[in-house]
């Protein structure tokens, strides 16, 4: 019996301890086709090209993906992904280095890249979901970490893969820890596209409304059907009626409907930016709030989030539902829903007594891509934007009674996308939850379904 050490504790004694390479029929990276990235194609033809940008743990951003031609998958053909292929990280920062998932079929034809590693399982010896669940544990980050062999930038072989030791319980038990695992995961999953649907519809609709001012102008066409003015986005004739006759049927010399005015970005929200929180460290053994920086706000609070004394201004500190706006580095924006934290410098908490949160969000959302594009143009100082920029972003205002009864169809769209994500960050704490004690065998299979339903 070889010494071996779970990082999930002591495993029961029917288990066994197996090296990846015992489990595996393939283990192997790809190659950038030559061109890089200039030789892509702009749309797909065939084959997908697989990056690291498109693996996180146990979740496929297919948006990311490359597109290649079929002479360039051609001489990537040791690198081919088949169905039920687990993918892995192998180079990478702190954040994208060693994430783990399988790959959608969807997605195939495909090829990886260099920065990626093809896992494939025997499925007579091991499930792919209880594999993979290994490798992207929270548990056995560390372990990867330990084989390290590329400094600052993590890197990891081929052979430090196949030595991976995992603890192995027979076939039936691992297809159904994969199952109860993977049922989360699908659950967590179709909220995320539900969620992609009702951002995009509350996006058509904030822009027919306030940016191409599409009532007032099919009014001037002559329309007079509600339904119709509203541009079929409120199919309910009562409600359609009672928006279509709050809106202006004329533009005004300015360009905008009648009795709205252009104000700043600025004008309608504070925007409060958060503090330097080394002030406020962390004591050993006292309560303590996660600190919110970038990569937290982009991939939520992780076991490397910094702490913070809870003695931050109250001000500063964050909840659920606040909307936050990072303005340097990646700047981004969204709701927040991973509980209370504290809100480090170069973020700005958003926040109105005055308009409500859907108003101001998708104007930040709307003018976003022109921050960031000011902020990439920055190539001597790391890329941000100025309070300047908050007061030159144009943004047109209707009178707050119509901004009230356009929040009674924007409003419950917005509100479903957080309660959505909410529900996602429980499900996550679930998974995470039984998931070492389902690698150990600490809880039966009957008490993880319960836990899961």
């Amino acid at each position: 019996m070889m010494q071996y050490k779970s990082p999930f504790g002591p495993i029961p004694r029917h288990w066994t301890v197996a090296r990846l390479r015992d489990l595996t029929s393939k283990i192997g990276s790809g190659a950038t086709p030559r061109g890089g990235e200039k030789a892509y194609l702009q749309k797909r033809q065939n084959y997908a090209l697989i990056r690291s940008q498109s693996v996180h743990d146990r979740y496929f951003d297919t948006s990311s993906v490359s597109f290649i031609t079929d002479d360039q998958a051609h001489s990537l053909r040791n690198a081919e992904v088949k169905d039920g292929d687990i993918l892995l990280n192998i180079t990478g920062d702190g954040v994208t280095f060693a994430r783990s998932t399988i790959v959608p079929n969807r997605v195939l034809p495909a090829c990886v890249n260099q920065h990626v590693a093809i896992v494939r399982p025997v499925p007579t010896l091991a499930d792919a979901q209880y594999l993979m669940s290994f490798l992207a544990s929270p548990e056995v980050k560390s372990y990867i970490e330990g084989f390290n062999a590329g400094g600052s930038r993590r890197a990891i072989t081929k052979g430090h893969i196949e030595s991976f030791e995992m603890p192995l319980p027979p076939l039936a038990e691992q297809e159904a820890i994969g199952s109860i695992l993977s049922s989360l995961d699908d659950k967590i999953e179709l909220n995320r596209r539900m969620n992609e649907t009702l951002e995009t519809m509350a996006q058509a609709i904030f822009r027919d409304w306030f940016v191409d001012f599409g009532p007032t102008r099919r009014k001037l066409e002559g329309a007079t059907d509600p339904v119709a003015i509203m541009g079929g986005l409120v199919q309910d004739a009562e409600r359609a009626q009672a928006l279509a006759d709050l809106l202006p049927a004329v533009l005004g010399d300015d360009g905008v409907p009648e009795g709205w005015h252009t104000k700043g970005l600025d004008e309608i929200a504070d925007f409060l930016n958060g503090i330097a929180l080394q002030k406020y460290p962390a004591a050993d053994g006292e309560d303590s709030l996660p600190v919110i920086k970038i990569a937290e706000l982009r991939s939520g609070i992780t076991p490397k989030s910094g702490r913070a004394s809870p003695s931050v201004p109250q001000k500063y500190i964050i909840h659920d539902r606040d909307f936050l706006f990072s303005w340097s580095g990646s700047l981004l924006a969204k709701f927040w829903t991973d509980g209370v934290g504290a809100l480090n410098q170069h973020l700005f908490k958003v926040s109105s007594a005055v308009y409500p949160n859907w108003f101001f969000a998708h104007w930040i959302y709307y003018h976003m891509p022109e921050f960031q594009r000011i902020a990439a143009s920055k190539a001597t100082t790391m890329g941000h934007i100025q309070r300047s920029h908050l007061s030159a972003a144009q943004i047109i205002c209707p009178h707050p009674a119509t901004i009230e009864k356009m929040g009674e169809i924007i409003q419950p769209i917005v509100d479903r996308t957080i309660h959505n994500d909410l529900e996602s960050r429980t499900l996550t704490s679930t998974r995470d939850l039984i998931l070492p004690k389902l690698m150990s065998g600490e809880i039966r299979l009957d008490e993880a379904i319960e836990a899961a339903a």
